[in-house]
């Protein structure tokens, strides 16, 4: 197949934080790219990211280092709490699943009630 078998082992991958820094380089919330650590391969495959209780916190999926696909995250409850579609590292679509999904080109008028600030806090 031409793949490491670092590559192909880490395919689809689950861990908490600390495993995952064991096992990959990067910084993809920064743009950065996903490498896997042993062999500084571009990282391709699906990564199911645990807290330290080992419940689920995301499932981050990669395509040549970068964000590819569905990234989901849940909240501490279990509760899937936002999706995001990702085309090569470039954001298409982001839903928060608790509540309305998300425009970021949209303007929130706030002048005529003040109050519905913290509506933009609240889960």
């Amino acid at each position: 197949s031409g793949k490491s078998l670092a590559s192909i082992e880490l395919e689809k991958w689950e861990g908490t934080g600390a495993e995952f820094y064991h096992k990959f380089a990067g910084n993809p919330s920064r743009g950065g790219i996903l490498y896997i650590r042993e062999t500084e391969e571009l990282y391709n495959g699906t990564i199911t990211a645990l807290d330290d209780k080992g419940r689920k916190e995301a499932v981050l999926r990669y395509s040549k280092g970068k964000y590819h696909g569905t990234i989901s995250k849940w909240n501490e409850e279990g509760s899937l709490w936002e999706e995001a579609e990702y085309d090569r590292g470039e954001l298409v679509e982001f839903s928060i699943k608790k509540g309305n999904p998300f425009d970021a080109s949209k303007i929130i008028d706030l002048s005529k009630d003040p109050s519905m600030v913290e509506m933009l806090f609240k889960q």
